[in-house]
């Protein structure tokens, strides 16, 4: 999962803008924890260091990228 995501980001080559606060290891790591606990975003905001909007954000940006439904 972790090589798609790191494809994705490289294919996409962004242009610039804000730096991202997690790696793609962490990015799919809270996604499968969402998943298996279905814990808060607030909480695995709390865990990863980044808001409740982020959390939510990154879940479903690796869930579109690896095409779940």
């Amino acid at each position: 999962m972790v090589k798609v995501i790191r494809k994705h980001y490289r294919d996409r080559k962004s242009k610039g803008g804000t730096n991202k606060s997690l790696s793609a290891n962490d990015e799919v790591l809270l996604m499968l924890e969402y998943y298996r606990e279905y814990r808060t975003f607030a909480h695995l905001g709390i865990d990863y260091g980044v808001s409740e909007s982020t959390a939510h954000y990154t879940v479903t940006k690796i869930e579109k990228i690896l095409d779940f439904s």
